[in-house]
């Protein structure tokens, strides 16, 4: 088993490999997880942010580090956070034989990078005048200071008439 897994990983610098979000691996590596937390490895807030980038994924990812045992052989792995926290975990062979292998580090394939907005958009700009179209909504929440300046003067010339 260890010759087979030597050979997948023959030509290939970093050992990451994907691990499926329904897979029993993945509940594993909660666990690991939040024993972590527990045992004061990791913050809450890196290992919540880890989590919701594997959902985001869809998939999650360990680095293989080697191969223990004789008769009952595992794998030694890793799950490595975005501020380079790493948890260690034991995976089966077979698991780590059919899994995927990254094509480079999470990092460098920007895995870690999350295409959801956490954060919430305020204005960049101030209005400067007392203009009101009547509407409740504010005028400077929905338009950007060009958009808002277009806006005024079309509402003007409107009705002007």
């Amino acid at each position: 088993m260890r010759d087979q897994i030597n050979y997948k990983f023959k030509d290939v610098r970093n050992k990451w490999i994907y691990v499926p979000l329904n897979s029993k691996v993945f509940k594993d590596i909660i666990q690991e997880i939040t024993s972590s937390i527990h045992s004061g490895n990791i913050n809450v807030k890196d290992a919540i942010n880890l989590v919701k980038i594997f959902k985001e994924k869809r998939t999650a990812w360990i680095k293989l580090k080697h191969v223990k045992g004789r008769s009952k052989q595992f794998c030694v792995c890793e799950i490595i956070t975005r501020s380079n926290v790493k948890i260690q975990t034991n995976v089966s062979c077979e698991f780590v034989l059919n899994a995927e292998i990254l094509s480079d580090t999470p990092k460098s394939l920007k895995l870690y990078k999350s295409s959801f907005k956490r954060k919430k958009m305020a204005p960049s700009w101030k209005k400067t005048d007392n203009f009101s179209d009547g509407i409740n909504v504010p005028l400077e929440e929905e338009f950007t200071e060009e958009g808002y300046r277009l806006y005024k003067s079309y509402y003007l010339e409107k009705h002007s008439k």
